[in-house]
């Protein structure tokens, strides 16, 4: 005990409480609880959603004749959702009653586990398969399939936050409205898509974005209730 204990034996101790109070200990863990599941909430939700920009930007380099789809600038507008997602998003997500239910987790066990790379892997390898169908639609030009992905990409960056925090936090709610918000200012504003190599999507490449999004979001739902149950 850090008050009633002696000098030799808070020296000696490997754990010290700074209250008299051993029901301390169960607050202590429900914090590392929940650093430690928005932790794995921020590292997959960061390798899902690069996992596409990366296979993006390196087509270029295996098929020849492909021209860059993503530049620099729209990656760098694409982290205006992705880093408030980890950094304040993801951070502020309260504990749920579920975490103190859980075993403890192993000394040896590793902070990127199995499950987290295995729903990291499915969330972006989906959306890479996406990203590459609409990147080769045929009939399009390039300005209209870099429009198509940059579209697919700031509207999945948002969903992705709602889908691994909690839909029912507020601050989860806004890091999802990031995204589609930035789409429909590229949108509305005139003049702005042509400054970042892009075009408006008319109603045909709505028709191609859509179902495309809808498909997304059924596997993302099959996958959410899927694994609910193990919680």
């Amino acid at each position: 005990m850090g008050r009633r204990g002696t000098a030799v034996a808070r020296e000696s101790a490997d754990l010290v409480l700074l209250e008299d109070n051993i029901t301390s200990l169960v607050d202590a863990l429900a914090l590392g609880r929940r650093i430690e599941a928005n932790l794995h909430r921020a590292l997959g939700y960061t390798l899902a959603i690069h996992l596409p920009i990366a296979t993006l930007t390196a087509l270029p380099l295996v098929i020849a004749g492909q021209p860059p789809l993503l530049q620099p600038l729209h990656i760098a507008l694409l982290h205006l959702v992705i880093d408030p997602a980890c950094t304040v998003v993801f951070e502020a997500i309260p504990a749920t009653a579920a975490q103190m239910r859980r075993p403890p987790r192993s000394p040896d066990a590793p902070l990127f586990g199995v499950a987290t790379w295995r729903q990291a892997l499915w969330q972006g390898g989906s959306l890479t398969a996406a990203a590459l169908l609409l990147s080769h639609w045929p009939g399009l030009g390039t300005a209209m399939h870099r429009s198509l992905l940059f579209a697919l990409l700031l509207i999945a960056a948002g969903g992705l936050v709602w889908l691994n925090g909690e839909p029912r936090h507020r601050l989860t709610q806004l890091g999802a409205a990031i995204g589609v918000a930035l789409w429909v200012l590229l949108q509305t504003i005139p003049g702005l898509p042509a400054l970042l190599q892009l075009v408006p999507l008319d109603r045909p490449a709505f028709g191609v974005l859509l179902p495309v999004l809808l498909a997304l979001a059924a596997l993302a739902v099959i996958a959410r209730l899927a694994r609910k149950p193990r919680a």
